[in-house]
């Protein structure tokens, strides 16, 4: 058997910075803005949510499109986003978000291009051409 024992199984998670793992927006107002009536869940299921949420956070690292992110519909549990489902939307959402539309280049007038031509002007009526 290896040094780790019977967890040899397990890779071993890199330690991150206190600045890695802070969330820089309201976890709780995500969490309510996601969830189906969280009012009812016990502070044991509100925590199970939170690091789910993290976790999420951790697949799809901007902070700011989680303080931002509206689904049409609300959820019971975030294990949701874990499904197939689930992370297609989140996926969809997440690359709308980060969507830059190229714009073509724009095209410089340089100057005048082509020869003037002189237009006469033939009277059309006979009150135009008995004025000239």
């Amino acid at each position: 058997m290896s040094d780790q024992g019977e967890f040899g199984f397990l890779s071993e998670v890199p330690k991150q910075s206190p600045e890695e793992r802070k969330l820089t927006f309201n976890a709780g107002r995500v969490l309510f803005s996601l969830l189906k009536d969280p009012e009812e869940k016990d502070g044991k299921e509100m925590s199970k949510e939170s690091g789910m949420l993290v976790n999420l956070v951790k697949k799809y690292p901007n902070q700011k499109f989680w303080s931002k992110i509206e689904f049409d519909f609300k959820v019971r549990s975030l294990a949701y986003f874990f499904t197939k489902e689930g992370d297609t939307e989140v996926s969809r959402l997440y690359s709308e978000y980060h969507f830059k539309q190229t714009l073509p280049p724009e095209i410089k007038e340089i100057g005048k291009t082509g020869v003037d031509l002189d237009i006469i002007i033939k009277p059309k009526t006979i009150r135009q051409w008995l004025q000239e």
